[in-house]
């Protein structure tokens, strides 16, 4: 049976508790957001490493986005895990039932805790004296902030325009405004539903009722 908690006790798990939320809460200064305190450590960071380039680098990449799986770093992982609504709890729940691939779980929790601090050292977290824990409770209160070292990858730049051998003017010509209007008379499909009132029907009676059944495929494009 639990003991119970003394007044003083409680107290200082309250304060525990804001404290917790105060290291979430970003404090605005010249326009940049500097990077929250997430407790994790250098040593959890760096078994994180060694775990990760056994179990996740093959789908990740060893950049943790040059892989074929969603990326763990940079722009695009920071727009959807720095949303108000996502927690810490939450990219740790995805990452322990999902990784490795098809392998969800068979990692020791130590395992995905390190991988979870790893992935937050290289995207410019700071470590410091607290390791992370697995406490459903602390995971859940604690909200990344997009770090300042990461403000320069906020915007990235377009992919440069290619053009091709063609120019940019069509070498062909479609269907007049007036084929378009009467293809709902016509036997020809200008359209995926034949015409734009989208009937799906021709009136070609080549192919019937009775010998439909008979139709086989010759080719097919993907």
């Amino acid at each position: 049976m639990p003991r119970p908690q003394s007044s003083t006790a409680r107290a200082l798990r309250c304060w525990a508790a804001s404290g917790l939320l105060l290291v979430c809460t970003p404090l605005t200064l010249g326009g940049q957001s500097p990077a929250p305190s997430i407790p994790f450590t250098q040593a959890q960071a760096a078994e994180g490493g060694r775990v990760y380039t056994q179990k996740c680098a093959a789908c990740h990449g060893t950049r943790l986005d040059d892989g074929a799986a969603n990326p763990l770093s940079g722009p695009r992982f920071l727009s959807t895990w720095t949303a108000p609504a996502r927690s810490l709890d939450d990219l740790f729940f995805i990452i322990r039932s999902t990784m490795p691939k098809n392998e969800g779980g068979t990692l020791t929790q130590s395992d995905y805790l390190a991988v979870l601090a790893y992935i937050l050292d290289r995207n410019g977290y700071r470590p410091g004296s607290q390791a992370l824990s697995a406490d459903r409770t602390a995971l859940a209160s604690l909200r990344l902030t997009r770090p300042a070292a990461a403000a320069e990858d906020r915007k990235t730049p377009p992919p440069a325009y290619i053009a091709g051998d063609g120019g940019t003017s069509p070498r062909a010509s479609g269907p007049t405004h007036e084929d378009l209007l009467g293809a709902a008379n016509g036997r020809d499909w200008l359209m995926h539903t034949h015409d734009y009132s989208g009937t799906r029907y021709s009136p070609l009676a080549e192919i019937t009722s009775a010998n439909a059944p008979q139709l086989r495929a010759v080719c097919a494009y993907q």
